[in-house]
């Protein structure tokens, strides 16, 4: 059975640049900004949100 050109399991067939994978100098530092951008996004709203309700350092730093 010969497989229809346009088969995406086809050889020959190009691959999308959605499912390329980055080379490693690409790869780096996206992950990092990954990161940051995941510790701002928690770090953040409790720190704007303390200071908001007036507690002081303290009380925005300080573990229950």
């Amino acid at each position: 059975m010969a497989q229809h050109p346009h088969d995406p399991h086809h050889p020959a067939s190009p691959v999308h640049p959605v499912d390329e994978k980055p080379a490693a100098r690409r790869l780096v530092p996206a992950a990092l900004q990954h990161l940051a951008a995941m510790y701002a996004g928690v770090v953040t709203p409790p720190l704007i949100i303390g200071q908001a309700v007036g507690l002081d350092t303290a009380g925005r730093t300080r573990a229950s």
